[in-house]
């Protein structure tokens, strides 16, 4: 589908959406700039609505590529209806809860949705354009520091006692709104062959550790190396689904405001892209945090790091009416990170691809998911720094379990 229709679609929208709004009367500007606003499974919109002379709304059409071919080849469509859920059923659904217990306004770390369409290859979203309310992206190929994976801690705390206050309190609706909810991790992972790509690069950073002389670290994963199927098929056993999670850390889908007297140290954050959410355990967020966005220093705080997030954890569930302690407590924690760790250790290779890939390179390797080709086997020119990226997440994991502090 061309452009040209997809903004006849956009304009379908906005005409829907205003109607429900009251709005009767408005204009609508567009950003035409879409090549810098392409993504691997959706394309991205930037728009403004001017209802008056003193009221105009900037806002962004997330939408489904559109491409039979492309569709057809990927999972796109399987993935963008998964975050369409989140926020035509489950965003609200929270929302209810939240006013129940007189919280007000608690879901402030996800864009506002003005409107939502499910229409087959239509599937779309509009959103508030974060931008003009001063949020930005960090770049794209630097580590982030402390003081922004410790607000991403505790950002998560929030979100996951949320989502695990409502199971706790409404195990039902819970089941109900999340009740047709396929894999899609595994589905993603399957499509693309990710798998094999993925312990390809466990067999190379292996390699890289005995070169540095960490034959201890080596012998440790020889011995998970046996899990790494069971964990991607599957990451969280029954017992261990507590949470809603976001699924998809990585610097392109966070953005952060500051405050201008410190403009280094983020105030707030927002979470995007919600189309790898699944029910999980909470660590598969924390540890594809700290092992795909976080620099050496915040590897070297993970105690103070855990206890942020375990703090705000426990102070959304208790603000609800939930124990946490029952439910998810500091030793239940460290436990998970033990069992699920490991699976951010080894997705991070495919994740330090995209992240450290050069613009030229996102255009090809967006190319060859049209065509079908693995976007895993696609090899960076950036491919020997994604590798100590990536070995930097090998050692921590692996000392963590060597010294026993799981």
């Amino acid at each position: 589908m061309s452009y040209t229709e997809v903004i006849k679609d956009l304009k379908q929208m906005v005409q829907q959406m205003t109607k429900e709004s009251g709005i009767e009367k408005y204009t609508i500007n567009i950003d035409d700039n879409i090549e810098s606003s392409t993504g691997y499974m959706g394309d991205i919109i930037f728009f403004s609505l001017t209802e008056a002379p003193d009221r105009k709304l900037y806002l962004v059409l997330k939408t489904c590529k559109r491409n039979k071919t492309f569709r057809e080849t990927t999972c796109a469509a399987e993935v963008f209806t998964r975050e369409l859920c989140l926020y035509s059923n489950i965003f609200p659904g929270l929302e209810l809860f939240l006013k129940e217990k007189c919280m007000n306004g608690f879901l402030d770390f996800v864009p506002k949705a003005c409107f939502t369409c499910d229409i087959p290859y239509q599937e779309s979203i509009i959103l508030e354009n974060l931008k003009y309310l001063d949020f930005r992206l960090c770049q794209q190929r630097a580590t982030m520091n402390l003081d922004h994976v410790k607000l991403l801690f505790e950002t998560y705390g929030k979100w996951h006692g949320l989502t695990m206050a409502f199971k706790d309190q409404y195990p039902e609706k819970f089941d109900e709104m999340t009740k047709n909810w396929v894999d899609v991790k595994y589905l993603v992972w399957r499509k693309f062959e990710i798998i094999d790509c993925v312990k390809e690069e466990f067999s190379i950073i292996l390699d890289l550790l005995r070169n540095c002389g960490r034959i201890d670290l080596v012998n440790i994963y020889e011995k998970l190396e046996p899990q790494i199927d069971s964990l991607i098929k599957s990451t969280g056993q029954r017992e261990n689904i507590l949470c809603i999670i976001h699924g998809d850390c990585w610097v392109n889908n966070l953005m952060f405001r500051y405050e201008q007297s410190e403009k280094d140290i983020p105030s707030e954050v927002r979470f995007l892209d919600f189309q790898m959410a699944m029910v999980d355990s909470p660590v598969i967020d924390l540890s594809c945090c700290l092992y795909n966005v976080a620099d050496k220093n915040s590897l070297s705080n993970f105690d103070f790091l855990l206890k942020v997030y375990h703090e705000s954890l426990s102070k959304t569930m208790k603000s609800l009416g939930s124990n946490p302690e029952r439910i998810l407590s500091m030793s239940d924690l460290k436990q998970h990170w033990k069992r699920y760790g490991f699976y951010a250790v080894m997705a991070s290779s495919c994740i330090m691809k995209a992240q450290l890939c050069d613009p030229d390179e996102m255009s090809t390797i967006i190319g060859l998911m049209g065509e079908g080709v693995s976007p895993a086997k696609f090899v960076s020119r950036n491919i020997d720094k994604m590798r100590e990226r990536v070995k930097d997440a090998f050692i921590h994991f692996g000392e963590l379990i060597k010294q026993k502090k799981l």
